[in-house]
């Protein structure tokens, strides 16, 4: 959360656990489901009082779920779906907007694999486009939610909504050479500045809410997670298999 006073964590095959004292100590949830599970990503609001997890594993198939909190990771419930799509699939990546109240995630497996939406805290979830080219890798939304961003793994689609990710709202943008995709992706709190971690091809950033790009090249490496700051100023990316922290504090145009 902001404050950072409440937190939350998984052990690997095990529980959740939450914390309301800065990380101090910590307690094991109790919830039906949540004791023994493979875990792939969690989203709290900027209070803390909202949390979702998602289960997943990988590149391995998982028939995983999705599980939401209302009271600081206490106790969580397992979320519904609204019409016939079933939210049983291996999950990937999983988005909050700061109020808890709008929340995206994306799975590779399962009756529909790509991108889902809540906008009731995590309790209730509907499907809202299925990735045409690969499977979507992770994603990530405003503070509002009203601009979201999601990645894709072997093609160069990046999909982009301005509509709180609703069906129909989902552009696609051919920005990444071809076939390669993109491992994360960070937004700011205003939606106007994004960073794209790429497989082979450094780094892409916008400054115009998605609307153009400009590549921040780092030859060979593949970069696997990146994250910034709620005003997009401050940035910092992770490349696999080797010590160093690229680190930006001008907005992504330069990175050091």
């Amino acid at each position: 959360c902001a404050s950072g006073q409440y937190a939350t964590a998984t052990v690997t095959g095990g529980s959740i656990y939450y914390s309301s004292n800065y990380g101090v100590t910590w307690t094991a949830s109790t919830s039906s489901g949540t004791t023994a599970a493979t875990w792939a990503a969690v989203a709290v609001s900027a209070s803390g009082q909202y949390q979702t997890y998602v289960q997943g594993s990988g590149s391995s198939p998982i028939n995983g779920n999705i599980y939401y909190s209302k009271d600081y990771g206490h106790n969580f419930n397992t979320a519904t779906t609204t019409g016939n799509t079933s939210l049983t699939g291996n999950w990937l990546s999983i988005a909050i907007s700061a109020s808890g109240q709008y929340q995206t995630a994306v799975s590779y497996t399962g009756s529909n694999p790509g991108i889902f939406i809540s906008n009731n805290y995590g309790a209730s979830w509907s499907f809202s486009y299925n990735t045409p080219n690969g499977y979507a890798t992770s994603v990530d939304i405003s503070a509002t939610g009203q601009y979201q961003v999601a990645t894709t793994n072997v093609q160069q689609d990046v999909l982009i909504s301005t509509n709180y990710g609703i069906a129909g709202s989902w552009s696609r943008q051919q920005i990444i050479p071809a076939p390669y995709g993109s491992t994360s992706v960070a937004i700011s709190a205003s939606g106007q500045f994004i960073t794209l971690a790429c497989a082979s091809f450094g780094m892409y950033v916008s400054w115009d809410y998605g609307n153009t790009w400009s590549q921040k090249y780092l030859s060979g490496y593949i970069m696997t997670t990146v994250d910034m700051s709620s005003s997009g100023q401050y940035q910092t990316a992770l490349i696999s298999g080797i010590a160093n922290i690229y680190v930006s504090n001008d907005y992504g145009f330069k990175i050091y």
